[in-house]
């Protein structure tokens, strides 16, 4: 427990050491219907994913899509859903929460209730350092102590590498030269949320 508490405050005082330019920008805005073959562009991070792919991975209908800066996109939720979507149910989840799962579900709640009680993810695209990118996000969780060592778990047949950071806080996807990280400290079911974005954006690079 004392572990899980520990973990819990090192993602509320990651979550709001954020920027703040992002959550000021004029781009802020609910988004309109978009097709999911829509064009990627480097000039909007937001286009790698549309808002159809983001609802049928996380379960809810996104209220905000942000353009945070030039690689980064964010989304956020009006409310947590009341169950999984069915698509939860073909990524082959049990019935019983582990212990992993019960930790994450225990740090994100306390985390999202921390700061508002809005979940919400977001995304930064590497575009042409991805195999360094996710070396680095790999080698940070060996920075915060030997009780983060070895967290992050392989997703296998996902791009050409993707990999979740520990209690699903992280994900990052590597496809050819471009990795795309996530920050998912602030999405409940993180790990099945995130395996289906990660899943959305490999089929997108």
């Amino acid at each position: 427990m004392a572990a899980i508490a520990l973990t819990s405050s090192m993602l509320l005082l990651g979550c709001q050491g954020g920027g703040t330019a992002g959550s000021e920008s004029s781009q802020s805005q609910t988004t309109g219907p978009s097709k999911v073959n829509a064009a990627v562009s480097k000039e909007n991070p937001c286009t790698l994913l549309t808002p159809e792919q983001v609802v049928e991975a996380v379960g809810l209908k996104p209220v905000i899509r942000e353009i945070v800066d030039e690689v980064t996109c964010s989304y956020e939720f009006s409310e947590i859903a009341e169950k999984e979507p069915a698509a939860a149910q073909e990524s082959g989840s049990s019935g019983d929460k582990s212990d992993e799962g019960e930790a994450e579900a225990m740090a994100k709640a306390f985390t999202v209730g921390a700061t508002g009680g809005v979940p919400k993810f977001s995304y930064t695209i590497h575009w042409e350092d991805g195999p360094t990118a996710v070396m680095a996000t790999r080698m940070a969780s060996k920075l915060m102590g030997s009780e983060m060592e070895n967290a992050f778990t392989k997703l296998d047949g996902i791009g050409d590498e993707t990999w979740l950071g520990p209690l699903a806080s992280t994900l990052i996807v590597l496809k050819g030269d471009v990795a795309v990280e996530f920050d998912l400290r602030l999405l409940p079911e993180g790990k099945e949320r995130g395996t289906r974005l990660a899943q959305a954006v490999a089929s997108r690079l």
